[in-house]
């Protein structure tokens, strides 16, 4: 490994290449990290321009420190033609750059008569031979940079421009994929570039007024900016073999240095790495459909940890590369033996359908597509390797479209029962994990099915938990509101087997028949039972017995009326479990009174007994 100081001239000049691979991410800069290396330029601008025309400028300038920007890590160099380097760190800063320096050029340019065209080609000459191009190479060799598919038609737009066309998206002719990162890009520094006062630095309603302390340095001189462009940014260029393990081992140090990489990063990189020439065709028939599926990283990121776990193999997300990397070793993976990643490749995208199927709700079967939009509504996407593993067993003939519905039920009931019991839900990764790796270890002959609800049963909670988490647990504001009204909403159905309701999914869809609020009617109504007063505002006010559905719109005719009040209106309202109010409390033996702990635990009793009913325990699904 090598490695030395260089500035940018030092870093590209001469005919070279350089390549940004498959598995790094694609150009990202936006205007924050634009300022923010405008103003370090500026800086350095501020310091030189005063000694420029003097005859010891050399002797000034090289008593002012140049500005780091850190490391560039590269690979190899070719054996023969010209020299061609992977990018393995620094992938965003030499992009920028390079889009700077186009910029630069044809700021250069605008300075020119149109009529000059020997000037204007020799300043276009002279910046692209010496920054940009490989004059007189090949067609696929002449561009010094060479960026990933979805920035490839922007960047070469910009160092191909005439300078007559304003580049944006439309001109350029990118597509919906494709990205317009490195326009925005060339057009800020091409607007700094050419700007002739302060007011037109500041401008825009974001502006940035650490630039206000620079103004009065406009219009700049471009033969000093582009000094300072290729000689005094500095960086260490650390050059390493082409050997997959050496450089896959400096890609994990960066990360482990504190650089912004996901899992999924280090995976890729993994991955490509090992696929080598195969890399760019496998990107093309594997991962591109992945990432048109799942646009978002974080999302692919946790598609293919839902994938690990779906086979038995349970690592937190955070292990999710180094579990995978000794899986694919494990299994022979090698430069020389990379069907082993193509088949892994291969298997990830069969399963994309099978995420977005579930994820979007859309699975071409009704039943099924009914089943997954109540597991999402139970628990959103906690359930997808479990979800992914029921998708699996479909390729076998003793598993049907009945036996899939039926094992969302039994995740389902597990989610719901464990909500309404009051246990906490950050642990259901790791449940549904090592139920799933429990299964893939069971050898008997039971049923697929009967494995789940043996390897689920030890954290589900029994009638009796489920019963008492209802009388004395907080269900109001417990969860998220889409739990929370789908748990009301299917006690609702169970009593209105006819009547089609669209739920509202808000808290303002959920009434307290105790009011979070009271007034001087409910003091009155306990003014002998000030402890059984207390209680029901600290404990029993937020339990599933004092809670109701309404229409959102009524939940404001009743307020914190007393409770005769409110069961005259409730008689009235829309939803089946909230009309029966007013027959619950008439009926209860001894008359009650008032709205208070013992009629909250009862109402809570006949509540849990009909949640049993609808999500029973699992080997009753």
């Amino acid at each position: 490994m090598k490695s030395e100081p260089l500035d940018f001239l030092g870093l590209i000049g001469g005919k070279k290449i350089f390549k940004i691979p498959v598995f790094q991410r694609i150009y990202s800069w936006e205007k924050s990290h634009l300022e923010a290396l405008w103003l370090d330029i500026l800086s350095q601008y501020s310091k030189i321009e005063p000694h420029w025309n003097s005859q010891h400028r050399e002797d000034y300038i090289k008593k002012i420190p140049k500005h780091y920007l850190g490391t560039m890590v590269m690979s190899g160099d070719g054996a023969v033609g010209i020299p061609k380097f992977e990018i393995i760190d620094g992938q965003q800063r030499i992009t920028t750059i390079m889009t700077m320096i186009a910029a630069l050029r044809d700021a250069k340019i605008k300075t020119i008569d149109k009529k000059d065209k020997e000037s204007i080609d020799k300043v276009r000459n002279n910046i692209n031979d010496n920054y940009l191009i490989n004059s007189y190479a090949d067609e696929g060799e002449k561009l010094r940079l060479i960026l990933q598919k979805k920035d490839a038609r922007a960047f070469k737009s910009v160092i191909e421009n005439d300078s007559n066309k304003k580049l944006t998206r439309d001109s350029v002719g990118l597509s919906l994929d494709e990205s317009d990162a490195v326009l925005k890009t060339y057009n800020y520094f091409l607007k700094q570039f050419t700007t002739e006062k302060k007011e037109l630095v500041l401008e825009d309603e974001t502006k940035n007024v650490e630039l206000d302390r620079f103004a009065g340095l406009f219009p700049l001189n471009l033969e000093i900016l582009e000094q300072i462009i290729v000689r005094r940014l500095s960086f260490i260029s650390i050059l390493g073999s082409s050997e997959v393990e050496d450089l896959n081992a400096i890609f994990e140090s960066l990360n482990f240095k504190g650089k912004d990489l996901r899992q999924l990063d280090l995976l890729k990189n993994y991955i490509f790495m090992l696929l080598g020439s195969r890399a760019d065709s496998a990107i093309q028939d594997y991962w591109s459909k992945i990432e048109m599926a799942l646009p978002d990283p974080a999302d692919q990121e946790f598609f293919v940890w839902a994938c690990m776990v779906s086979e038995g193999k349970y690592e937190m997300q955070n292990r999710l590369y180094r579990e995978i990397q000794t899986q694919l070793r494990v299994d022979g993976a090698t430069t020389d033996n990379n069907i082993v990643v193509i088949k892994y490749l291969d298997g990830l995208t069969r399963k994309v359908s099978h995420f977005t199927n579930f994820v979007e709700c859309k699975h071409p079967n009704k039943e099924i597509n009914d089943a997954f939009i109540r597991l999402k509504k139970a628990g959103d996407r906690i359930s997808v390797p479990v979800v992914l593993w029921l998708y699996s067993l479909t390729t076998r003939n003793d598993f049907s479209e009945k036996d899939f519905v039926k094992g969302c039920k039994i995740i389902e009931a597990f989610l719901i029962r464990r909500f309404l019991a009051g246990q906490a839900s950050n642990n259901l990764n790791s449940m549904f994990g090592r139920a799933l790796k429990t299964i893939f270890e069971n050898k008997s002959s039971k049923s697929s099915l009967d494995k789940l609800t043996e390897a689920l049963s030890e954290w589900c909670p029994t009638n009796e938990s489920v019963v008492e988490g209802i009388k004395t647990s907080t269900f109001y504001k417990f969860g998220k509101p889409i739990q929370r009204i789908f748990i009301l909403g299917s006690l609702d159905k169970r009593t209105d087997m006819q009547t089609m309701r669209n739920y509202e999914e808000s808290d303002n869809s959920i009434e307290h028949i105790f009011p979070q609020t009271v007034n001087k009617d409910w003091d009155l109504a306990f003014i002998s039972a000030k402890d059984e007063y207390e209680s029901l505002k600290t404990t029993f006010c937020h339990t599933l017995g004092n809670l109701t559905l309404v229409k959102p719109g009524e939940n404001s005719e009743v307020k914190n009326w007393i409770i005769d009040e409110k069961l005259k209106k409730y008689e009235k309202f829309e939803y089946s479990m909230t009309r029966k109010i007013p027959q619950f409390y008439r009926s209860l033996e001894p008359k009650s009174l008032k709205w208070g702990k013992r009629e909250i635990i009862e109402r809570a009793e006949l509540l849990g007994q009909q949640a049993i009913e609808i999500w029973p325990g699992l080997d009753k699904v």
